[in-house]
């Protein structure tokens, strides 16, 4: 939904936005670490985390970000949950193929 705000609001909407949301990843869990990777597009270490409580933590922040965007509520997020490797290049890509996952259930798109 960022493209929208900036279209929309104009690009300092889209950074505030953007800053919110990476303020509220932050400060979400303090064991945890957030990095921005690109673009609107975060990573989130959640340490000694199951997947079922990665999720729902998760899930819980892509509300929160929603609250953020404009009234009509086109900020989201989606996520992908990766775990049980120790190589972050392999964690990266599982993640990235279940956020890939999540974006086609969401805009319903065929994979």
């Amino acid at each position: 939904g960022f493209k929208a705000l900036n279209d929309t609001l104009g690009h300092p909407a889209g950074d505030q936005a953007l800053r919110q949301v990476a303020a509220l990843l932050d400060e979400s869990r303090l064991a945890d670490d957030t990095f921005r990777i690109g673009g609107d597009e975060f990573a989130i270490l959640m340490p000694k985390t199951c997947r079922t409580d990665a999720e729902l933590a998760a899930t819980r922040l892509c509300d929160l970000i929603a609250e953020i965007g404009m009234s009509d509520g086109s900020l989201g997020a989606s996520f992908g949950v990766a775990e049980g490797e120790d190589d972050p290049a392999a964690l990266h890509a599982m993640a990235d193929e279940r956020l890939l996952a999540a974006k086609d259930r969401l805009y319903r798109r065929p994979r």
